[in-house]
């Protein structure tokens, strides 16, 4: 799985709670720095659900990167093995 991270041409974003147990930063940094051009941003108060504890933060980050984002760069055909290869397998460290 990991191996196929850097063939991910999509916009990518890695929202990540800080305090998060179950994905930890080690983690969300590796699938930053496998990504390109990928754009993280850390949640400095939340832990595995970032979307439930720092909702408006977390909206606030994504309609910036939507709105960042050129729809010439998505395409269906992008990454469908790397997504396939994540709803099967996840990351094993």
């Amino acid at each position: 799985f990991l191996t196929k991270l850097p063939f991910i041409a999509a916009p990518t974003l890695i929202v990540h709670g800080r305090f998060d147990s179950i994905i930890t930063q080690k983690t969300a940094h590796l699938l930053h720095g496998s990504i390109p051009n990928a754009r993280y941003e850390e949640i400095a108060d939340a832990g595995h659900f970032p979307s439930l504890t720092s909702s408006d933060q977390v909206n606030r980050i994504l309609l910036e990167f939507l709105a960042a984002v050129n729809p010439a760069q998505i395409s269906a055909s992008d990454t469908p093995q790397v997504l396939a290869a994540a709803s099967t397998g996840g990351i094993r460290l």
